[in-house]
């Protein structure tokens, strides 16, 4: 097969910068990001008017590299954050905070290995690597948004664990707590700040990577505009047996060895054919849609919860870490309406890559 210059570029991509850039050149601390205004919908029209393919070869080595060592800081992290929930008080409510930032460390990592593997799996063509950058970059696009998502998460997770951190300094001085306890809760602050340092790290390093895939310094002030909303018009009007016709010619035009099933709509998974990948990207998107159902009706019922928890509190019926934690559920479920929104987006246009370009992307 000719195809698959890096089944996404996500490589120069998701963190040409961590180790590649960030570990190895400086930039002052004045850098600016705001010059270079990118939107999602124009990236195939830059890719086509910046970029020379003669000098990605390299870049994909040093990129694929770069991933790995950043797999490595992630999987640190997550083990960080295991020490300091075991060191909790047995019950406390910090326990759940550092859980969820683990699921989040924990499907991040995953996300990089499914590309790393890809990566190591792709044959470069050069000559042919057009549309799997424009991939690459559209990709890098949606992980610079998700991983900001995340940031502002972990950072309402800090300022939630705060909050909760007065209420746990009174307990010790009422003797409800030990001086372990108290300094253990102050630990895992510790470690969520210095996760947020990582992470900020990490976004800055897929700009100064985003730059570099289109042709630009890395270090070029540069603005990405918000994702788009999943275009669910699309969704509607999805023909899969047309489209898997479309797709399978689009691959074999780069020289795949896609087959088209006998039966369209119900072949054999195990096949391994282009035509079942195709397919399992059609179901996500389903699945994705589902989830996203699944959230926002979470998030009505929150929203109840927060109003109900509010009356309250204005009659001096519920305290102020009750109230905090109201709020706490509220806003972390709305993130997760979010993520779910972006997760249905990335199906969509991983989708669209498959049938416009005959390129399977995940």
């Amino acid at each position: 097969m000719k195809k698959r210059l890096v089944s996404i570029l996500l490589a120069a991509v998701l963190l040409c910068g961590p180790a590649g850039l960030i570990g190895g050149t400086t930039v002052s601390a004045k850098e600016s990001w705001e010059s270079r205004v990118i939107s999602y919908d124009n990236i195939e029209e830059i890719v086509d008017g910046s970029l020379d393919f003669s000098s990605q070869a390299a870049a994909l080595n040093q990129a694929l590299q770069a991933l790995k060592q950043t797999q490595q800081g992630l999987n640190q992290f997550s083990q960080q954050l295991a020490n300091a929930q075991a060191q909790l008080p047995e019950g406390s409510e910090l326990a759940g905070v550092l859980s969820g930032m683990q699921l989040v460390t924990g499907s991040l990592n995953s996300q990089l290995a499914s590309n790393s593997n890809s990566m190591s799996q792709s044959s470069v063509q050069i000559d042919q690597a057009r549309d799997q950058i424009v991939i690459g970059a559209k990709n890098l696009f949606i992980a610079y948004h998700s991983l900001e998502d995340q940031k502002q998460e972990l950072q309402r997770s800090l300022d939630v664990f705060d909050k909760n951190m007065a209420a746990y300094e009174k307990q010790y001085e009422l003797g409800m707590i030990t001086a372990l306890d108290l300094e253990n809760m102050k630990a895992s602050r510790n470690t969520i700040n210095s996760g947020l340092d990582t992470m900020e790290m990490e976004i800055t390093a897929l700009r100064r990577s985003f730059n570099t895939l289109i042709g630009r310094n890395y270090s070029q002030a540069l603005t990405l505009k918000s994702l788009p909303r999943p275009d669910t018009d699309y969704v509607d009007k999805i023909k899969f047996s047309d489209d898997l016709e479309d797709a399978v010619s689009n691959n074999s035009a780069w020289g795949g060895s896609a087959s088209i099933p006998s039966n369209n709509e119900n072949f054999d998974e195990n096949k391994g054919s282009f035509g079942a990948s195709f397919r399992k990207l059609y179901e996500n998107i389903g699945d994705k849609q589902r989830l996203l159902e699944k959230e926002q009706n979470t998030l009505a019922l929150e929203t109840k919860n927060y109003e109900a928890s509010k009356r309250k509190f204005d009659l001096g019926m519920l305290s102020q870490l009750a109230m905090v934690s109201a709020q706490d559920k509220l806003d972390a479920q709305t993130a997760k309406v979010k993520t779910a929104e972006t997760n249905l987006f990335s199906a969509i246009e991983q989708y669209k890559w498959a049938l416009d370009f005959g390129i399977i992307a995940s």
